[in-house]
């Protein structure tokens, strides 16, 4: 690669990584290696996505345990009395059907789809 292809193409990931940030989109440093190695033909997108999805699954997917988090901000996820009491309203209250949400039948049903469909994941 040229040193102005390398130039552009820094440009450019650079360019990428302020729009991502703008969307409120954090790009880590081994994202940044991945698209590096990518673009220099070291790694094909399935091995990077492979890759990425690995971690996902064994770093990022880690659950919170609620005694982690500090009492300040433990009472702000936690609902209020008013929402408790809507909450428990709308529960008792019976599904009303009309033209935007119709009662559906069981052959109607089979035929939905899911919107997240499974995925398989690597074992």
């Amino acid at each position: 690669m040229t040193k102005l292809q390398e130039q552009r193409f820094t440009d450019s990931l650079r360019n990428a990584i302020a729009s991502s940030r703008m969307e409120g989109l954090e790009v880590s440093d081994s994202m940044k290696d991945m698209i590096v190695t990518i673009f220099r033909g070291e790694q094909t997108l399935e091995d990077c996505m492979k890759q990425f999805r690995y971690t996902l699954v064994t770093e990022v997917s880690t659950m919170v345990k609620i005694t982690d988090i500090p009492k300040e901000d433990r009472s702000e996820l936690a609902f209020t009395k008013e929402e408790i009491t809507e909450l428990e309203r709308a529960k008792s209250m019976p599904i009303t059907f009309d033209e935007d949400c119709p009662e559906t039948t069981p052959e109607r049903a089979l035929k939905f789809r899911r919107v997240n469909p499974v995925r398989r994941t690597a074992n």
